[in-house]
């Protein structure tokens, strides 16, 4: 090309540049003037969002393959500078910034990484920018000076930014320090072949018979590295992980120790040793108490160790409710690898109901309820912690088992498990659970006096006849629809895999066959909580690969069975699944080509009889796909919705207390004022019972100004914040669902419900289980028992699609 055409030419790449560059600043001029000013999100209610950082992804690989000069750069440093190679690289680079620009503007505000990853990504974007802006501002021998300066920094940006994804702060360093001395060495090695190669004819170089092997060599010595330090990172970053854990787990020192005086001297008898009992005693053969229904959750920290903790102080829950939690505008449960779902919020409220229930027989009556003035009158919110009867410290109890054993698909007390399972024709209790024949589960209205419940298929005339569906958590099973729909898949569950037992092992009794069935369904509800959904929630291979070697070495493993562990379900562990952000305003029921059908508010007409209309009316296989396709709450402040926050209308279905029509339940203070009555420690005293240092500000907790203005203006130091107002405020890792103080809260729990658990140690073998059991099991997910039982859902492609993403077809 002519020198009089090359001028033309670098005007319009470097307005095009400077376009870019401008629209970059522009961006981020109006998301600090909308989000700071103006006080609204920007394009923050798209529900088809990509992230900053989901866009650094695309930028940063597409930096890689177009930008590093792979396929121009030996010849642009040997400053051959023919028009066309100068033509395809400008091409490629351009093609590559303005790629990742798309998503910029259609990205979902995520507030919990904004100012941090999400800031550093367009330093490093405009960094680029103006180095791209040189190539055209120079002379040509400056040019290719330029160039290698490019091919010399850009690797060390690329890995930092994904090293650091994952990695510890403090080992960022050695690695930058291993690459830049790579890019050093590399380069001098260029300079020294190139006189050689200059020598070379220019006629042999373009026919392309000159091998530049020091460029190529250089370039994939430098992948072989990066992947060598890719794998080396994964490994450290698995021991980092286990490190925390063992931090945490001696910190913390629970489960505590068994004492050995309370040991009983009674002989269990066969059924109890082979098969889970309904109110989950006899576990531990030598503690048959441990973690039976109606026992005390367990503390990692003391309640002696905390200050008594008065509900209706400052600041007061319904305060922190207005001003802290109210959603001003839904925030979907944004990651970098995608959006979850609203399937995970539905699994996760149905898993935590397996082991957690506010039994009324603990409260001592109207005297030990909590009152507050709300609306237009008090209402009867929650009910205090009950005193031990020999004076110590107390803990809220559970109704239901605290073993992960399925007991909200099997009821915690014999009498109601007997009511959820089939009769045979002699009367005896049969091997299945109770189905209609239009697939739907049986409802039931409680009998008057001591008689049984009255059970009976179909919709009830009206809400006052009372019914609601047959399973082993009614009535908390018909609250809303997500759970109902889990319900059905379960009981499904339950007796297909009696079927196949019962096809292989036909000298099985029907409580054989129904124990044994239950065993594996507990089981697989365990694992895949345990290696999908918690595995999703946190969404990056070191911790995936975490949970799925606790999983693997420990479930089955004799030799990890700890029956000295007084294990419990704890008041903290249960705080952490408070988490009533994930419950989106407005649900999206779609056909199986995603095309929407109908648009509901949940709250409204999705929870209680509206929920069980809902599922007659579409079926459980529609209404998967229809969670499946619509997007989770983000865990984070302002995104409690209203529905939630003036919640009514559930007293003739789940009559817990006397109701009060002129006031309302605001389930965003309600969890604050359990766990200051349940003395819950605060959140920096909890993170240092976990292993983790105590903060010193307020602004250390997040990087969002809003969030840390209105902790500010709410607590007088970081000391004084609730743990269940602390950990959902947190910054977090671009992958994460969850919070790390509230993964670091899970740990202790989420080990010890395997390791204490004979029937996933010791007891996890083909002889409790049967061979076929241990076969299912080994390769079982979700996605398959969807498709087993409701095979018209429109399911997401493929087995190993991320189930608690949003679907796609």
């Amino acid at each position: 090309m002519s020198e009089t055409a090359r001028p033309s030419r670098r005007g319009i790449v470097l307005r095009l540049g400077a376009i870019i560059l401008a629209a970059l600043h522009a961006l981020g001029i109006n998301a600090y003037v909308t989000r700071n000013v103006l006080k609204h999100p920007w394009l923050w209610d798209n529900p088809d969002y990509m992230l900053y950082l989901y866009a650094a992804y695309y930028h940063l690989h597409t930096i890689m393959l177009a930008g590093h000069l792979y396929l121009w750069g030996p010849y642009l440093i040997l400053r051959q500078h023919r028009a066309r190679w100068w033509s395809l690289y400008y091409v490629s680079l351009v093609s590559a910034y303005v790629f990742t620009l798309i998503p910029l503007l259609s990205v979902q505000r995520v507030t919990a990484i904004y100012g941090t990853l999400a800031y550093r990504v367009i330093e490093v974007h405009l960094a680029l920018l103006l180095l791209y802006l040189l190539y055209y501002l120079t002379g040509s021998r400056s040019r290719s000076s330029i160039v290698g300066f490019h091919i010399f920094s850009g690797f060390p940006i690329t890995a930092m930014f994904f090293l650091t994804r994952t990695i510890p702060q403090s080992q960022i360093g050695s690695i930058l320090v291993a690459i830049l001395v790579f890019h050093v060495l590399a380069a001098w090695y260029v300079e020294q072949r190139k006189e050689r190669v200059l020598a070379s004819t220019v006629g042999r170089l373009q026919a392309g018979r000159e091998k530049i092997w020091p460029v190529w060599l250089a370039n994939s010595a430098l992948l072989v590295i990066i992947a060598v330090l890719t794998l080396l990172n994964f490994q450290f970053n698995l021991l980092y992980g286990r490190q925390v854990l063992l931090g945490v787990l001696e910190k913390t020192g629970y489960p505590p120790r068994v004492d050995e005086r309370t040991a009983t001297s009674e002989t269990p008898s066969p059924e109890h040793v082979r098969f889970r009992t309904a109110d989950g005693s006899w576990n531990n053969l030598k503690y048959p108490e441990m973690g039976k229904a109606g026992t005390p959750l367990g503390r990692y920290v003391p309640a002696s160790a905390t200050k008594p903790q008065d509900v209706y102080r400052e600041p007061s829950v319904l305060r922190i409710s207005d001003r802290l939690l109210k959603q001003k505008q839904f925030i979907p449960a944004a990651t970098s690898n995608g959006t979850i779902n609203a399937l995970a919020f539905a699994w996760v409220n149905f898993f935590v109901h397996d082991f957690y229930a506010r039994g009324t027989e603990f409260s001592r009556g109207a005297a030990a309820q909590y009152k507050l003035p709300v609306g237009d009158g008090t209402y009867v919110y929650m009910s205090k912690l009950p005193e031990s009867p020999d004076g110590s410290e107390s803990s809220h109890r559970s109704g239901v088992t605290h073993w992960f054993d399925g007991s909200q698909v099997y009821g915690s007390d014999e009498a109601w498990a007997r009511q959820l399972r089939t009769t045979t024709a002699a009367g005896a209790p049969g091997a299945k659970l109770r189905v209609c024949d239009d697939g739907l589960l049986p409802k039931y209205r409680l009998g008057k006096g001591s008689a049984p419940p009255e059970l009976f298929c179909g919709t009830p005339g009206a809400l006052e006849d009372g019914g609601v569906f047959l399973t082993g958590d009614s009535p908390r099973s018909s609250l809303h629809i997500g759970l109902l729909m889990f319900h059905h898949l379960w009981v499904h569950e339950h007796n297909y895999i009696v079927d196949q037992l019962a096809q292989r092992y036909p000298e099985m009794t029907n409580d054989e066959l129904y124990h044994t069935a239950r065993l594996i369904v507990a089981a697989e509800i365990a694992k895949i909580h345990t290696l999908e959904w918690t595995a999703q929630m946190t969404s990056d291979p070191v911790s995936a690969e975490f949970v799925r070697r606790i999983w693997d070495e420990r479930v089955g493993d004799p030799n990890a069975y700890r029956p000295d562990r007084n294990y419990a379900v704890s008041e903290e562990f249960l705080s952490s699944y408070v988490l009533h952000e994930i419950v989106p305003p407005m649900f999206s029921v779609v056909d199986a080509s995603g095309r929407e059908v109908e648009r509901l508010a949940f709250l409204n007409d999705l929870f209680g009889l509206g929920g069980q209309k809902k599922l007659r009316q579409y079926g459980p296989a529609q209404l998967f796909q229809s969670f499946g396709r619509n997007p989770m709450g983000l865990i984070y402040p302002f995104n409690v919705s209203d529905q939630l926050r003036r919640f009514r209308g559930f007293e003739s279905l789940v009559a817990t207390h006397p109701p009060d029509d002129a006031g309302y339940l605001d389930l965003a203070a309600i969890p604050v004022a359990r766990d200051r009555d349940a003395r819950v420690p605060k959140y920096n005293d909890l993170r240092e019972a976990l292993n983790e240092p105590r903060l010193t500000r307020i602004e250390d907790i997040s990087s969002d100004p809003e969030v840390v203005a209105a902790l500010k203006e709410l607590y007088a130091s970081v000391d004084d914040i609730e743990y269940i107002v602390g950990f959902k405020a947190e910054s977090r890792p671009s992958t994460w669902g969850l919070t790390y103080t509230q993964v670091n809260a899970f740990l202790p729990v989420v080990v010890y419900r395997l390791l204490a658990d004979r029937f996933y140690t010791k007891d996890y073998r083909p002889e409790i289980y049967t061979k076929y059991g241990i076969e299912r099991l080994r390769t079982v997910k979700l996605y398959d028992i969807i498709k087993q039982h409701f095979p018209s859902a429109a399911l997401p492609q493929g087995r190993d699609a991320r189930i608690f993403f949003l679907w796609t077809r």
